[in-house]
């Protein structure tokens, strides 16, 4: 049995609403990997992101892995592929 420790994993970001590809990432899914072990899949649209992950103390170090189900490319001659904006991981105390 793991032990749950009184920290959480929390990623902050968005889904944008690309020009020119109205609705790409809609219906979206984002897998939450730790240490290469799948521990959540959450489904997203565009707009706000947010996931809240409670932490375990089975492993002194942390791998963090989001895998989405659909991706983009971004407008204009840039045609790197995209699937949100993180805007933070970080992890936080419980309380």
């Amino acid at each position: 049995m793991l032990m749950v420790i009184d920290e959480r994993l929390v990623i902050a970001g968005m889904l944008p609403e690309l020009p020119g590809t109205p609705g790409a990432l809609a219906d979206n899914t984002v897998e939450l990997r730790l240490n290469g072990d799948l521990v959540s899949t959450t489904p997203i649209g565009p707009g706000k992101l947010e996931i809240n992950h409670v932490l375990t103390a089975d492993a002194p170090r942390l791998r963090v892995e989001l895998r989405f189900a659909r991706e983009a490319p971004l407008p204009s001659n840039d045609q790197r592929p995209i699937a949100a904006l993180l805007t933070s991981v970080a992890v936080q105390p419980e309380n």
